[in-house]
């Protein structure tokens, strides 16, 4: 009796563990079919998984293959880069051109615009194409720079059209949302949309 109860246990975890590879389906002529697909469907990874201590919001968006650039408007500021999903992006007077001076506890508050593979593109008109670049990061991330400005996200910035990041001052430099023409943002200075 306990010989048959283990047996079915085993069973039934054989049978959990097939339905959790994929699903299976017997053909007509009595040969089981794998109906599954050979790879689970791509989800975006976030640019950066840290997030700032006591936050719980996610440090940054996800971003897709190539890091799309787009332009986003408001009321408040105007034209302004954003990511994909129409997050803002930052960028950091205490950069150089083309180099970035934010790590450690500035890319946790400050997280990186980050392509997952291959080079960033332009995502809508307005975007420059020519003006997208790219840097190695010291942790092996390529980051997204528009005219030589590498783009950040705000961890503060709770999702798409949020700008609470413009003209902070904060790890010996201001943050600014970037115009189409790869400027610093400066009309509406003195904080975002909340």
């Amino acid at each position: 009796m306990e010989r048959n109860r283990y047996i079915g246990l085993v069973a039934a975890g054989l049978l959990v563990a097939a339905a959790a590879c994929g699903e299976k389906k017997r053909a007509e002529n009595g040969v089981i079919t794998d109906t599954s697909t050979a790879a689970a469907p791509t989800v975006p990874a976030a640019a950066e998984s840290a997030a700032a201590p006591g936050s719980s919001a996610p440090a940054t968006a996800p971003v897709v293959a190539g890091a799309p650039v787009t332009v986003a408007n408001s009321p408040q500021y105007g034209s302004y880069l954003a990511d994909g999903q129409g997050r803002a992006l930052y960028l950091f007077t205490a950069d150089k051109p083309g180099a970035s001076s934010c790590t450690g506890a500035c890319a946790t508050a400050w997280p990186p615009y980050v392509a997952q593979q291959g080079a960033p593109g332009a995502g809508s008109a307005g975007v420059q194409a020519s003006m997208l670049s790219s840097l190695q990061r010291p942790d092996g991330k390529t980051q997204v720079v528009y005219n030589q400005h590498p783009l950040y996200y705000f961890q503060k910035d709770t999702g798409p059209g949020r700008t609470t990041g413009q003209d902070v001052h904060a790890f010996g430099g201001e943050w600014y949302l970037v115009t189409p023409q790869g400027e610093k943002l400066e009309k509406g200075a003195g904080g975002g949309q909340s």
